[in-house]
Protein backbone atom coordinates (compact mmCIF):
# COMPACT_ATOMS: atom_id res chain seq x y z
CA UNK A 1 0.00 0.00 0.00
CA UNK A 2 0.85 3.72 -0.23
CA UNK A 3 3.52 5.55 -2.18
CA UNK A 4 6.14 3.51 -0.32
CA UNK A 5 4.65 0.30 -1.69
CA UNK A 6 4.62 1.77 -5.17
CA UNK A 7 8.28 2.79 -4.82
CA UNK A 8 9.25 -0.77 -3.87
CA UNK A 9 7.22 -2.29 -6.70
CA UNK A 10 8.76 0.12 -9.23
CA UNK A 11 12.26 -0.67 -7.94
CA UNK A 12 11.78 -4.43 -8.32
CA UNK A 13 10.36 -4.12 -11.80
CA UNK A 14 13.17 -1.78 -12.84
CA UNK A 15 16.00 -3.85 -11.36
CA UNK A 16 14.77 -7.41 -11.83
CA UNK A 17 11.68 -7.40 -14.03
CA UNK A 18 8.32 -8.99 -13.23
CA UNK A 19 9.66 -12.56 -13.14
CA UNK A 20 10.78 -12.31 -9.51
CA UNK A 21 7.34 -11.23 -8.22
CA UNK A 22 4.74 -13.96 -7.76
CA UNK A 23 1.81 -11.69 -6.90
CA UNK A 24 0.71 -8.39 -5.37
CA UNK A 25 -1.90 -7.98 -2.64
CA UNK A 26 -3.22 -4.46 -2.17
CA UNK A 27 -6.28 -2.52 -1.08
CA UNK A 28 -7.56 1.04 -1.00
CA UNK A 29 -6.96 3.27 2.02
CA UNK A 30 -9.85 5.68 2.57
CA UNK A 31 -8.12 7.38 5.52
CA UNK A 32 -5.84 9.40 3.24
CA UNK A 33 -6.54 11.73 0.35
CA UNK A 34 -4.13 9.95 -2.00
CA UNK A 35 -3.51 6.24 -1.39
CA UNK A 36 -1.82 5.24 -4.71
CA UNK A 37 -4.04 2.17 -4.90
CA UNK A 38 -4.95 2.68 -8.54
CA UNK A 39 -1.31 3.25 -9.51
CA UNK A 40 -0.25 0.08 -7.72
CA UNK A 41 -2.87 -2.00 -9.50
CA UNK A 42 -2.14 -0.45 -12.89
CA UNK A 43 1.63 -0.87 -12.54
CA UNK A 44 1.31 -4.50 -11.50
CA UNK A 45 -1.18 -5.41 -14.21
CA UNK A 46 0.84 -3.64 -16.90
CA UNK A 47 3.76 -5.82 -15.85
CA UNK A 48 1.61 -8.94 -16.12
CA UNK A 49 1.54 -9.64 -12.38
CA UNK A 50 -1.24 -11.37 -10.49
CA UNK A 51 -3.08 -8.77 -8.39
CA UNK A 52 -5.30 -9.65 -5.43
CA UNK A 53 -7.59 -7.47 -3.33
CA UNK A 54 -7.10 -7.97 0.42
CA UNK A 55 -10.79 -8.69 1.02
CA UNK A 56 -11.08 -11.13 -1.87
CA UNK A 57 -8.10 -13.46 -1.56
CA UNK A 58 -8.08 -17.01 -2.96
CA UNK A 59 -8.00 -19.94 -0.54
CA UNK A 60 -4.30 -20.41 -1.29
CA UNK A 61 -1.87 -17.81 -2.57
CA UNK A 62 1.15 -18.90 -4.63
CA UNK A 63 4.07 -20.19 -2.56
CA UNK A 64 6.98 -17.71 -2.43
CA UNK A 65 10.47 -17.49 -0.93
CA UNK A 66 9.47 -14.43 1.15
CA UNK A 67 6.58 -12.04 1.57
CA UNK A 68 7.29 -8.30 1.69
CA UNK A 69 4.82 -6.15 3.67
CA UNK A 70 5.14 -2.48 2.69
CA UNK A 71 2.74 0.07 4.14
CA UNK A 72 0.63 -2.84 5.41
CA UNK A 73 -1.65 -2.55 8.45
CA UNK A 74 -3.11 -6.02 8.99
CA UNK A 75 -1.94 -9.26 10.54
CA UNK A 76 -0.53 -11.84 8.16
CA UNK A 77 -0.60 -15.62 8.69
CA UNK A 78 2.62 -17.19 9.92
CA UNK A 79 4.43 -19.66 7.68
CA UNK A 80 8.00 -20.67 8.51
CA UNK A 81 8.60 -21.51 4.86
CA UNK A 82 7.41 -18.08 3.65
CA UNK A 83 8.93 -15.51 6.02
CA UNK A 84 7.47 -12.02 6.20
CA UNK A 85 9.75 -9.01 5.76
CA UNK A 86 8.11 -5.93 7.25
CA UNK A 87 9.18 -2.42 6.24
CA UNK A 88 8.64 0.09 9.01
CA UNK A 89 8.77 3.91 9.12
CA UNK A 90 11.23 4.23 12.01
CA UNK A 91 14.64 3.29 13.31
CA UNK A 92 13.51 0.37 15.45
CA UNK A 93 13.28 -0.42 18.28
CA UNK A 94 11.93 3.13 18.70
CA UNK A 95 8.42 3.97 17.45
CA UNK A 96 7.10 0.45 17.16
CA UNK A 97 3.48 0.37 16.08
CA UNK A 98 1.31 2.89 14.33
CA UNK A 99 1.92 6.22 12.56
CA UNK A 100 5.61 6.31 13.49
CA UNK A 101 6.46 8.95 10.89
CA UNK A 102 3.72 11.34 11.99
CA UNK A 103 4.56 10.95 15.67
CA UNK A 104 8.30 11.32 15.05
CA UNK A 105 7.72 14.63 13.24
CA UNK A 106 5.49 15.94 16.02
CA UNK A 107 8.18 14.98 18.53
CA UNK A 108 10.84 16.85 16.47
CA UNK A 109 13.06 13.81 16.04
CA UNK A 110 16.39 14.92 14.50
CA UNK A 111 16.38 12.07 11.98
CA UNK A 112 13.99 9.62 10.39
CA UNK A 113 14.62 6.15 9.10
CA UNK A 114 13.32 2.89 7.68
CA UNK A 115 13.76 -0.61 9.09
CA UNK A 116 13.39 -3.96 7.33
CA UNK A 117 12.66 -6.65 9.88
CA UNK A 118 11.25 -10.16 10.12
CA UNK A 119 7.64 -10.43 11.18
CA UNK A 120 6.99 -11.65 14.73
CA UNK A 121 4.05 -12.23 17.06
CA UNK A 122 4.52 -8.83 18.73
CA UNK A 123 4.19 -5.97 16.30
CA UNK A 124 7.52 -4.62 15.08
CA UNK A 125 9.48 -6.74 17.56
CA UNK A 126 11.12 -9.12 15.09
CA UNK A 127 14.83 -9.32 14.29
CA UNK A 128 16.21 -6.48 12.14
CA UNK A 129 17.57 -7.29 8.69
CA UNK A 130 18.61 -3.80 7.60
CA UNK A 131 18.10 -0.11 8.42
CA UNK A 132 18.73 3.23 6.79
CA UNK A 133 18.83 6.65 8.43
CA UNK A 134 17.31 9.70 6.72
CA UNK A 135 18.63 13.11 7.88
CA UNK A 136 16.06 15.93 7.98
CA UNK A 137 15.64 19.57 8.91
CA UNK A 138 12.60 21.45 10.20
CA UNK A 139 10.11 22.79 9.35
CA UNK A 140 9.11 19.63 7.50
CA UNK A 141 5.69 18.70 6.18
CA UNK A 142 4.56 15.09 6.09
CA UNK A 143 4.43 14.92 2.28
CA UNK A 144 8.10 15.92 2.11
CA UNK A 145 8.97 13.46 4.86
CA UNK A 146 7.32 10.64 2.91
CA UNK A 147 9.31 11.69 -0.17
CA UNK A 148 12.48 11.64 1.94
CA UNK A 149 12.02 8.06 3.19
CA UNK A 150 10.72 6.51 -0.04
CA UNK A 151 14.15 5.90 -1.60
CA UNK A 152 15.17 4.05 1.56
CA UNK A 153 12.23 1.67 1.13
CA UNK A 154 13.31 0.76 -2.37
CA UNK A 155 17.00 0.53 -1.42
CA UNK A 156 16.34 -1.73 1.58
CA UNK A 157 13.90 -3.95 -0.32
CA UNK A 158 16.43 -4.61 -3.07
CA UNK A 159 19.21 -5.21 -0.54
CA UNK A 160 17.11 -7.69 1.43
CA UNK A 161 16.20 -9.48 -1.79
CA UNK A 162 19.85 -9.74 -2.84
CA UNK A 163 20.75 -11.20 0.54
CA UNK A 164 17.85 -13.65 0.25
CA UNK A 165 19.24 -14.95 -3.05
CA UNK A 166 22.65 -15.43 -1.42
CA UNK A 167 21.19 -16.96 1.76
CA UNK A 168 22.93 -14.11 3.53
CA UNK A 169 20.28 -12.78 5.90
CA UNK A 170 21.87 -11.91 9.25
CA UNK A 171 18.98 -10.83 11.47
CA UNK A 172 19.87 -9.12 14.75
CA UNK A 173 17.67 -9.11 17.81
CA UNK A 174 16.27 -5.73 18.89
CA UNK A 175 17.48 -4.15 22.12
CA UNK A 176 14.37 -4.13 24.32
CA UNK A 177 15.87 -1.53 26.63
CA UNK A 178 15.65 1.01 23.77
CA UNK A 179 12.12 0.11 22.66
CA UNK A 180 9.27 2.62 22.50
CA UNK A 181 5.77 2.40 21.07
CA UNK A 182 3.78 4.69 18.80
CA UNK A 183 0.02 4.67 19.37
CA UNK A 184 -2.57 4.41 16.62
CA UNK A 185 -4.16 7.71 15.64
CA UNK A 186 -7.81 8.42 14.89
CA UNK A 187 -9.90 11.45 13.97
CA UNK A 188 -9.65 12.90 17.47
CA UNK A 189 -5.87 13.06 17.13
CA UNK A 190 -6.21 15.63 14.34
CA UNK A 191 -7.49 18.16 16.89
CA UNK A 192 -5.17 21.04 17.74
CA UNK A 193 -4.45 21.52 21.43
CA UNK A 194 -3.97 25.27 21.67
CA UNK A 195 -2.60 24.78 25.21
CA UNK A 196 0.67 23.65 23.61
CA UNK A 197 3.48 25.93 22.48
CA UNK A 198 3.47 27.34 18.95
CA UNK A 199 6.38 25.18 17.74
CA UNK A 200 4.67 21.95 18.80
CA UNK A 201 1.37 22.98 17.20
CA UNK A 202 3.19 23.94 14.01
CA UNK A 203 4.77 20.48 13.85
CA UNK A 204 1.37 18.90 14.48
CA UNK A 205 -0.07 20.87 11.55
CA UNK A 206 2.84 19.95 9.28
CA UNK A 207 2.72 16.25 10.27
CA UNK A 208 -1.00 15.73 9.67
CA UNK A 209 -1.41 17.52 6.34
CA UNK A 210 -1.60 16.03 2.84
CA UNK A 211 -1.95 13.08 2.22
CA UNK A 212 -3.79 13.05 5.57
CA UNK A 213 -6.85 15.14 6.37
CA UNK A 214 -5.17 18.01 8.17
CA UNK A 215 -5.07 19.39 11.72
CA UNK A 216 -8.54 20.28 12.98
CA UNK A 217 -10.06 23.00 15.11
CA UNK A 218 -13.55 24.40 15.72
CA UNK A 219 -14.83 27.95 15.66
CA UNK A 220 -18.27 29.58 15.49
CA UNK A 221 -20.02 26.26 14.95
CA UNK A 222 -17.72 25.20 12.12
CA UNK A 223 -15.14 22.47 11.88
CA UNK A 224 -12.02 23.74 10.17
CA UNK A 225 -8.76 22.27 8.92
CA UNK A 226 -5.52 24.19 9.44
CA UNK A 227 -3.26 23.11 6.59
CA UNK A 228 -0.37 25.54 7.12
CA UNK A 229 0.77 27.97 9.78
CA UNK A 230 3.72 30.23 10.55
CA UNK A 231 5.28 30.88 13.96
CA UNK A 232 5.49 34.54 14.91
CA UNK A 233 7.42 36.25 17.71
CA UNK A 234 5.51 36.23 20.96
CA UNK A 235 4.17 39.35 22.65
CA UNK A 236 3.26 40.02 26.26
CA UNK A 237 -0.40 39.16 26.83
CA UNK A 238 -1.80 40.04 30.25
CA UNK A 239 -4.72 37.61 30.13
CA UNK A 240 -3.24 34.88 27.92
CA UNK A 241 -5.99 32.61 26.56
CA UNK A 242 -4.75 29.98 24.09
CA UNK A 243 -6.96 29.62 21.04
CA UNK A 244 -8.12 33.22 20.85
CA UNK A 245 -7.31 35.42 17.86
CA UNK A 246 -5.00 38.25 18.86
CA UNK A 247 -4.48 40.02 15.51
CA UNK A 248 -5.64 39.78 11.92
CA UNK A 249 -2.89 39.87 9.31
CA UNK A 250 -4.35 40.48 5.84
CA UNK A 251 -7.32 38.27 6.69
CA UNK A 252 -5.20 35.58 8.34
CA UNK A 253 -5.81 34.97 12.06
CA UNK A 254 -2.87 35.23 14.44
CA UNK A 255 -3.75 32.82 17.25
CA UNK A 256 -2.49 32.77 20.83
CA UNK A 257 -0.79 29.53 21.91
CA UNK A 258 0.34 28.53 25.39
CA UNK A 259 3.59 30.18 24.39
CA UNK A 260 4.18 31.85 21.04
CA UNK A 261 1.82 32.86 18.26
CA UNK A 262 0.71 31.15 15.06
CA UNK A 263 -0.55 32.82 11.90
CA UNK A 264 -2.94 30.50 10.07
CA UNK A 265 -1.81 30.53 6.44
CA UNK A 266 -4.25 27.93 5.07
CA UNK A 267 -7.64 27.41 6.71
CA UNK A 268 -10.42 25.42 5.00
CA UNK A 269 -13.94 24.34 5.86
CA UNK A 270 -13.93 20.63 6.70
CA UNK A 271 -17.21 19.94 4.92
CA UNK A 272 -16.80 21.94 1.72
CA UNK A 273 -13.03 22.07 1.48
CA UNK A 274 -13.35 25.75 0.55
CA UNK A 275 -10.90 28.25 2.01
CA UNK A 276 -12.17 30.03 5.13
CA UNK A 277 -9.80 32.94 4.52
CA UNK A 278 -9.99 35.82 4.82
CA UNK A 279 -11.43 35.05 8.27
CA UNK A 280 -14.11 37.66 9.01
CA UNK A 281 -14.28 37.61 12.82
CA UNK A 282 -11.57 38.98 15.09
CA UNK A 283 -13.46 37.92 18.21
CA UNK A 284 -13.01 34.19 17.64
CA UNK A 285 -11.94 31.43 19.97
CA UNK A 286 -10.57 28.32 18.25
CA UNK A 287 -11.04 25.21 20.36
CA UNK A 288 -10.73 21.45 20.20
CA UNK A 289 -14.39 20.74 20.85
CA UNK A 290 -15.09 17.25 19.58
CA UNK A 291 -15.10 15.56 16.20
Amino acid sequence: MSSRGLAVLDAFLREHGPGVIAYLVTTADHNVRKDHHEELVATARNAGLQVFERKNLPAQLPVVAARFAVGWRWLLPEDEHQPIVVFHDSLLPRYRGFAPLVNALINAEPKLGVTALLGAKGYDTGPILAQETVPITYPLRIAKAIEAVQPSYAKLALAVYRDLLKDAWRPRVQDETLASYSLWRDETDYLINWQQDAATIRRHIDATGDPYRGAATNARGRRLRVLAATELPDVRIENRTPGKILFMDSGKPVVVCQSGLLRLEELVDDVSGISALPWPHLRTRFDAGSL
